[in-house]
């Protein structure tokens, strides 16, 4: 754990070099725009070049929805937003030439016990891609 803002580039010297390096980006990218997202992408991709990333991804759907009503607001009493969603995982390999999609995982797809009365709507595929997280397993170069 660093203490640094992602911005803050400079973490990126704190991490020792020549080693397997994972990136993971739980809770993160969906309350930067999408010019912060392609812009750290293109700092992850120069300087860990072989590293594989997982990432929590929101659907665009749930973007749109937030700018609306004040959803984050009202559940965790912060003044934030979504920014930034994606339709599906392999949508990351259009931020960066170097990115390889490997596989995503629904969060539907798991603890279906958790979702109460709305899992049988997990099972159309409608409702599971416009209102459900992805973690999204990628290689950096």
């Amino acid at each position: 754990m660093i203490a640094k803002s992602v911005f803050d580039y400079r973490w990126i010297q704190e991490i020792p070099k020549g080693k397997p390096v994972l990136i993971i980006a739980e809770g993160v990218f969906m309350y930067f725009t999408k010019k912060e997202v392609i812009e750290l992408i293109y700092k992850l991709v120069k300087a860990f070049h072989g590293a594989e990333m997982l990432v929590e991804t929101i659907p665009n759907s749930l973007v749109k929805q937030s700018k609306k009503q004040d959803l984050i607001k009202k559940q965790i009493r912060m003044n934030v937003q979504f920014n930034w969603g994606v339709k599906n995982g392999r949508e990351l390999e259009k931020l960066n030439k170097q990115i390889k999609f490997i596989e995503e995982w629904h969060y539907f797809e798991y603890h279906k016990d958790r979702w109460k009365s709305i899992r049988w709507l997990s099972l159309i595929p409608l409702f599971k891609n416009r209102f459900g997280n992805r973690i999204v397993h990628l290689s950096l170069g």
